[in-house]
């Protein structure tokens, strides 16, 4: 009974992170916000957690025993995990690269990796654990194209991998760099600049969309139009509401409902839609009626809207939503599984998490289950390996 209880009580926190992360949200032309780091409480507040964190390979194996209060993913080789109150880091052996001396440390990129001391400044390890930026910004992003924006006082700038400053911490804020590019916002407007901070489009948007295409997506008043990389306007529209472009058209809704447009404005979609988000991998999510479906890049439905929700694509496969069940779908739109799981979630390194009745295990693109429904709580894979939660004790 304990083990039913525990296994729903944990199913209904993963249940309620997925709806926060869900991809199906009508917000995301909508420009995003500068949201406040949140910072790890402090180390008194801390017991020694009775679940216990370990990591498993392909096989299932347990390869790193559960031993952690908490942990991240494997990323560049080091994982981040956490014994009481501090975090550390180990390799793929369970070693310690770093004995835990931090109040938080966050996954590598381009071979650094955030880390936040007790005084509640932030800086860089490197690989070896080392202390490579020392700990003195207020807030700091994972480094991008060799960039990392920093916070200094209330406002913010970017630095380079030796902890040099690149721009000065003067913008209201600032977006990675992405294709060479990054958003700056001073005055509440946006700009672009590149990596010499040069400004490449003035800051005088409302709101600015990435580099897609070869194409900025831009809002200066209320309609939005699209800017190259010269600062030249290559289509100028009537329309409040527009997606970046991706593969050579966009979503945009006049008063009739959603649709796709190509380059020139043109309307390639046959009727109007009441959603249309992009799915990633080519494909469009289309919604009417409150039914789900998807098309591909030259409007051919593949799916037409049937169900409640149906999630993005990655690797080839998407989730969808059935009679409160879950399954997954491939790119020409078949079935790989019936809805017969409690909760899924997409495919990384060709694997797959999914809630049974007796746990969370792991499927295969064909479908098959190929890691056993044994645990409470398990996370994906990366690099090889998945991080899962084993109970000591109850």
């Amino acid at each position: 009974m304990y083990k039913h209880l525990l296994l729903f009580f944990c199913l209904t926190i993963l249940f309620g992170n997925s709806c926060m992360d869900d991809p199906t949200s009508k917000s995301s032309t909508v420009e995003e916000k500068n949201t406040p780091l949140q910072l790890i409480p402090e180390e008194e507040e801390f017991d020694e957690s009775r679940f216990k964190w370990g990591y498993i390979d392909k096989n299932g194996a347990t390869v790193i025993k559960g031993q952690f209060d908490d942990g991240l993913n494997f990323s560049e080789g080091r994982a981040a995990v956490r014994v009481r109150g501090k975090w550390g880091l180990i390799d793929k052996n369970g070693d310690w690269v770093c004995e835990p001396t931090y109040k938080a440390i966050w996954s590598f990129k381009e071979g650094l990796a955030r880390y936040l001391d007790f005084n509640n400044k932030m800086g860089f390890l490197d690989l070896n654990g080392q202390i490579k930026i020392k700990a003195q910004f207020i807030e700091v992003d994972d480094f991008q194209e060799g960039f990392a924006k920093v916070q200094e006082d209330n406002l913010f700038g970017f630095i380079d991998q030796n902890g040099t400053t690149i721009l000065p911490s003067k913008y209201e804020a600032v977006r990675p760099f992405n294709n060479g590019f990054a958003k700056v916002k001073s005055n509440k407007k946006w700009g672009i600049i590149d990596k010499k901070g040069k400004e490449i489009l003035p800051l005088k948007f409302k709101k600015i969309g990435n580099f897609s295409n070869d194409v900025f997506r831009v809002k200066e008043e209320t309609t939005y139009s699209f800017i190259n990389a010269n600062g030249k306007k290559i289509l100028a529209t009537n329309y409040t509401t527009a997606s970046d472009f991706h593969e050579g058209v966009c979503a945009i809704k006049d008063e009739n409902g959603f649709w796709l447009i190509d380059k020139k404005g043109n309307k390639i979609t046959k009727e109007a839609y009441d959603y249309i988000r992009y799915g990633n991998e080519g494909f469009w999510i289309i919604e009417q009626e409150n039914l789900q479906g998807f098309m591909n890049t030259s409007g051919e439905i593949i799916r037409p809207p049937s169900f409640p929700i149906l999630n993005n694509f990655k690797e080839g496969r998407a989730a969808y939503q059935k009679d409160q069940l879950w399954g997954y779908l491939d790119e020409k739109g078949d079935y790989i599984t019936p809805a017969r799981f409690g909760l899924n979630w997409e495919f990384q390194e060709g694997l797959a998490r999914a809630a049974f009745r007796t746990g969370i295990g792991f499927i295969n693109k064909e479908g098959d289950t190929v890691i056993p429904p044994e645990f409470y709580d398990v996370r994906d894979f990366q690099e090889g390996l998945a991080r899962v939660m084993v109970v000591e004790y109850w």
